[in-house]
This record gives C-alpha cells, sequence and structure tokens, in this order.
C-alpha cells in the first residue's frame, strides 16, 4: 500500500472491491459448510501506521476510513476479524506496545489480542471453544528482543532492543507440538510450542495438550508468525500455508486440503495491505 492510498483513505473502487470480496467469501462459506467445516474466518493484520496513527505526521494522517471500510463493515462482516481498533485502543493505553518498534509486525501481545478477537468470531458462528487465556487477555513475562525488518529495511547497524510482553497462557507445560512438512513428513524446527515462520511449505503441527480437539486449516502470511504458538496452544491440530499459494491457480491447493483433510475450521490471516486483492476474489468450486 502506498502513502498515497493510505492518506486517501478508501475510494470507491475499494468499496466495489471489497464489495466483491464480502459476496465471495458468503460463497466460500457455503461452499466450505457443504464439506463439514464448522466455522470459517478472515484475520486481517493491521497495517502499523493505522494502530499508531498518532506518530503520522498531520499531512499524511487524514484520520480517512482505511481501504479495508467496505471488507469489514460489508455483507460478510460476520466472518472478518479487524483487531486494528482494540489494537490503537490498548496500543494507545500505554500499557504494553502491541507491535514492535523496531518492526512492522504486531508482538506476541499484539498477536494474542488478535487471537482472542478471533475466538469471539467463531463463537459467533456457534464454535464452543475451550481457551488458555484469561478473558480479558493478560501478560505474562516482558522479555527483550533485538530490532525486527524495520531495523533491517533501515540498515541500522548496532542492535535495537526492546520489550517483547508475552501473553499469559495456562498450561504452557503441557503443551508440546510435533512440527512436519505435510509432504514429506520430515520434522521442522520451530521455536516453543509452535511459533513458525514464514511458510515456504506446507506445514503440519499436531499439539499434544490443547484446549480443544479440532484440526484448522490455516491460510497464513507472516502476521501469522506471532498467532502460531497460540494456535497450537488452542487446537490440536493445524495446516499452515501461505494464502497466496492456497489460493492461487483457482484455489486447487485450498480445495484439494480442505477435501482430504477435513478442517473444523479454516481460517486465512492476511496483513491488510495485501487483503484487499484480487486472489480474494477467486471463486469456490460448483461442485
Amino acid at each position: 500500500m502506498t502513502v498515497s492510498a493510505h492518506r486517501q483513505g478508501q475510494s470507491v473502487d475499494d468499496s466495489r472491491l471489497a464489495a466483491k470480496i464480502s459476496v465471495n467469501l458468503l460463497s466460500w462459506e457455503r461452499w466450505l459448510h457443504q464439506q463439514g467445516v464448522r466455522g470459517f474466518a478472515l484475520v486481517i493484520g493491521p497495517d502499523k501506521h493505522r494502530v499508531y496513527r498518532q506518530y503520522l505526521p498531520d499531512w499524511v494522517n487524514q484520520g480517512r476510513p482505511p481501504r479495508i471500510s467496505g471488507l469489514v463493515n460489508g455483507v460478510a462482516s460476520r466472518l472478518v476479524c479487524d483487531p486494528g481498533p482494540e489494537l490503537a485502543r490498548q496500543s494507545q493505553a500505554g500499557l504494553y506496545p502491541t507491535y514492535y518498534r523496531s518492526d512492522t509486525h504486531w508482538n506476541l501481545w499484539g498477536a494474542a489480542i488478535s487471537v482472542d478477537l478471533l475466538r469471539h468470531t467463531l463463537e459467533g458462528q456457534g464454535l464452543k471453544l475451550s481457551w488458555q487465556m484469561p478473558d480479558p487477555v493478560a501478560t505474562g513475562l516482558i522479555n527483550k528482543r533485538s530490532g525486527g525488518d524495520l531495523a533491517g529495511f533501515l540498515r541500522i547497524p548496532a542492535p535495537i532492543e526492546e520489550p517483547d510482553p508475552l501473553p499469559l497462557v495456562y498450561n504452557t507445560n503441557h503443551i508440546q507440538s510435533v512440527i512436519r512438512d505435510l509432504n514429506t513428513n520430515e520434522v521442522l524446527h520451530a521455536d516453543g510450542y509452535g511459533q513458525l515462520q514464514f511458510p515456504r511449505q506446507i506445514v503440519h503441527v499436531v499439539t499434544k495438550g490443547a484446549a480443544n480437539p479440532l484440526k484448522v486449516l490455516w491460510l497464513r502470511d507472516s502476521f501469522g508468525i506471532g498467532q502460531s504458538p497460540l494456535f497450537s496452544a488452542h487446537f490440536e491440530e493445524t495446516i499452515q500455508i501461505h494464502w497466496g499459494w492456497a489460493l492461487g491457480d483457482k484455489a486447487e491447493k485450498l480445495v484439494e486440503l480442505v477435501r482430504d483433510h477435513r478442517p473444523d475450521i479454516v481460517i486465512m490471516t492476511i496483513v491488510e495491505r495485501a487483503v484487499m486483492s484480487d486472489l480474494l476474489l477467486t471463486p469456490p468450486p460448483q461442485n
């Protein structure tokens, strides 16, 4: 997303595209239900400037509705989880940052807030979920970490250390994930109980001690890094694939995974700057 697009906010073309995407999401929901899927949701990873608007210069910060407004408020709104307003509220309260100072992504605290909002979206569809986090979300330890992608983009040579607030998750000592390549069954390395980086292959995570005996097909991007240990804590099985790969080529890979693995829930986590994509217009199968 360019600076100009952010300043101008939602355009007429954005509204039209959002309306088409919303209708298509409802079509996918119907098809997924026919395959036995019980829950379907799109989680938007808000662009950092929408969460920390107060730090933008006046010429950028026009306060106009974001480009995704038509999607968040459209006919498929019950399927769309936009953590942006709550992340902004929590960030402005000043207790803990929800995004890394030196990174474009949310930290684990921000990711936990988004996962808790996803819970409400799924429960609004009739799912009854057990939960490993308190309500409202609370913090546990405050770790530290070195600079992220923004520090790299700016070629900052010295390490930037910043706080890394960790959400409180119950029973972590009993949560154990086995992470494999879905196609080769090769065991992959991961940190903690299932924290995974950008999915460069189809990843299969099976977690002993998860709160819910459910299988999730998760279409995600790098905003899933912070969410991934929390998915492991709450769902016994997740199959993870990049959303662009899953929806490309007429969504053949998505359809194949649904038909072969019969997930209970399908979730898409997509960064805001990419969510207004023609790929989300890919229709479901007609049979």
